[in-house]
């Protein structure tokens, strides 16, 4: 069932960077953003109230909800549509795959959890082939602050993935979701509304602009971080942050689908991260050990 899920986030977020892209004809990044988590804040809220879950969230926790939601929200939510408009969905999409790396590396020092030779031979397996993919980027004539910024996101990903693990395992997935999103709608929505250049463009499709954003939010942003919050916590966020390996699967297919320009050497990369991701999941612990405070 976990492996069912996997693949459901792994289609959805690879589908994303497309959305963004096409939301970014009409709409700034604020915006974009602000659209994102406050769709997804509506539809949890829906699921939440339907299943009747009770409140499970404690004044403990709303301290290090609110640092996820600057680290893994605000941040990334913002800087990846404006670096799709610029550079296109696919490359972006596929630096995505740092995250199982900087997971590795803080689950050490934040989780007291260690990888398996397997785990480490797999992520650093995948690193290698990212190496190939940055030069790219390079060759591409990418300048040094975005490639920064396109490295910031999953950096900021792993951080947040591996800190719900840490302080809010407790928290039932959905609730968690819900309140994180809902703590971003009220961030972003008023910070949205006096970035004076990220209002509405004129010339795009602001129809299908707004058609996407829907999609990004509901869908890509609440029902599939709620899933993957299923998945942080029920096998960790090792498990979980390999979503990031195949999700520029997804973005490279979609680029590819947009005509945007993609290399063999790309290609190549891409399949040997796919192999690393094999090798990964087949050590069924995947990090699965919780911490002694959780």
């Amino acid at each position: 069932m976990h492996h069912l899920l996997f693949l459901t986030v792994c289609f959805i977020w690879g589908s994303s960077f497309i959305l963004m892209k096409r939301a970014s004809e009409s709409f700034g990044p604020v915006t974009i953003g602000a659209g994102r988590v406050f769709g997804g804040a509506c539809i949890l809220v829906i699921i939440w109230a339907a299943k009747r879950d009770g409140w499970t969230i404690k004044r403990e926790h709303y301290k290090h909800i609110f640092l996820v939601v600057l680290i893994a929200y605000l941040w990334p939510f913002t800087i990846q549509p404006y670096l799709v408009a610029k550079h296109g969905g696919a490359f972006v999409g596929m630096m995505v795959a740092l995250v199982p790396l900087m997971t590795v590396m803080l689950s050490i020092p934040m989780l007291k959890v260690y990888p398996s030779v397997r785990q480490t031979v797999g992520v650093l397996g995948g690193l290698a082939c990212l190496l190939f993919l940055m030069n790219e980027g390079m060759r591409r004539s990418i300048p040094l602050p975005d490639m920064l910024m396109i490295a910031s996101v999953p950096c900021a990903y792993a951080l947040g993935n591996t800190y719900i693990k840490r302080h809010l395992t407790g928290i039932p997935p959905l609730a968690l979701s819900c309140v994180c999103l809902c703590l971003a709608s009220m961030l972003l929505l008023p910070i949205s509304q006096f970035v004076f250049s990220d209002q509405i463009k004129e010339g795009g499709d602001i129809v299908m602009a707004a058609q996407c954003l829907a999609v990004l939010g509901l869908i890509c942003t609440g029902l599939a971080t709620y899933i993957f919050y299923t998945l942080i916590q029920k096998r960790g966020p090792l498990f979980a942050g390999m979503v990031a390996y195949l999700v520029p699967v997804g973005a490279l297919m979609w680029g590819w689908w947009d005509s945007e320009q993609i290399s063999s050497m790309q290609v190549i990369c891409l399949c040997g991260v796919l192999l690393m991701v094999a090798l990964v999941q087949a050590d069924g612990s995947a990090f699965s050990t919780r911490h002694p405070s959780s």
